[in-house]
């Protein structure tokens, strides 16, 4: 079986200590691959979180606007749908773009080209 960072046959057979060499590249490697693969991740999340929390905000404030024209029950039951309809429509957009994003970051560090990073969705 061979594996993707497999050092060879010579690592096991040079100088002493010479596969340990092989084996503490291949752990630095993969680790410099995760500190790119995290810090992209960590990013996109707050840069996510932050459109999140400014987009929640500017519905709130339209929303509060629509209940003060309430005039019967219905019609508050009517801005209440809006409301649920239109958070769950942008938390689950919200969410493909995170993950769209976090994929190509993560299969750009793994071939070792950096991939776009677009949204896998974009808000309506």
């Amino acid at each position: 079986m061979t594996y993707a960072h497999d050092p060879g046959p010579t690592a096991w057979a040079g100088r002493p200590g010479e596969g340990m060499d092989a084996f503490a590249s291949v752990i630095s490697e993969a680790a410099e691959r995760g500190t790119t693969v995290f810090s992209t991740g960590l990013r996109l999340w707050e840069g996510e979180a932050t459109r999140y929390a400014e987009e929640l905000s500017a519905q709130g404030r339209k929303t509060l606007g629509r209940l003060c024209d309430c005039r019967t029950p219905l019609d508050l039951l009517s801005v209440e749908q809006d409301w649920v309809r239109a958070r769950s429509r942008f938390y689950m957009e919200s969410g493909l773009r995170f993950a769209g994003a976090f994929a190509a970051a993560t299969r750009g560090a793994d071939g070792g080209e950096a991939e776009s990073l677009e949204p896998a969705a974009k808000p309506r």
